[in-house]
């Protein structure tokens, strides 16, 4: 058990747990053998008994999850989960190729407005680009499909 108030780092380890659980228990609870993939397994967290693999991101603020290096691969799906509001938890599952198309085009949009842009790697999942809508390549509610 943790004592006192939980650190920023322990704080992201538990909402990572959260949304992994949430996806999972969803998952059993359409009848899909789901269990959590062993720790520090490739960059699944969720693995079916079919083989298909599950990369879950979780976010408790806005609608924004970071991706890094995004394998296409016809078995491999992603969980965006959002817990804001935690007794009305949602998730929306996309195909590693449609994760790794959004990530892709957002990344387009924002380096080409910004010429200085430093790329590092990483990519944003965002529903919509929120700092700048008007970059976005998807609408408002893109994901909306994908619950």
């Amino acid at each position: 058990m943790i004592a006192g108030v939980p650190t920023p780092q322990v704080k992201k380890i538990l909402l990572g747990e959260a949304g992994e659980h949430l996806v999972i228990s969803r998952l059993l609870a359409r009848g899909i053998l789901a269990y959590q993939a062993p720790r520090n397994w490739k960059s699944d967290d969720v693995m079916l008994e079919s083989g298909v693999t599950i990369q879950v991101k979780t976010t408790d603020k806005k609608l924004n999850w970071l991706v890094g290096n995004v394998d296409v691969d016809p078995r491999r799906f992603y969980a965006l989960v959002d817990l804001r509001i935690p007794d009305a938890a949602m998730a929306y599952v996309l195909s590693s190729a449609h994760v790794y198309e959004a990530a892709e085009a957002l990344h387009r949009a924002v380096s080409s407005a910004h010429p200085n842009y430093k790329d590092v790697g990483m990519r944003n999942i965002q529903d919509p680009w929120i700092s700048r809508p008007a970059l976005s390549p998807y609408e408002r509610g893109w994901l909306a499909p994908y619950r």
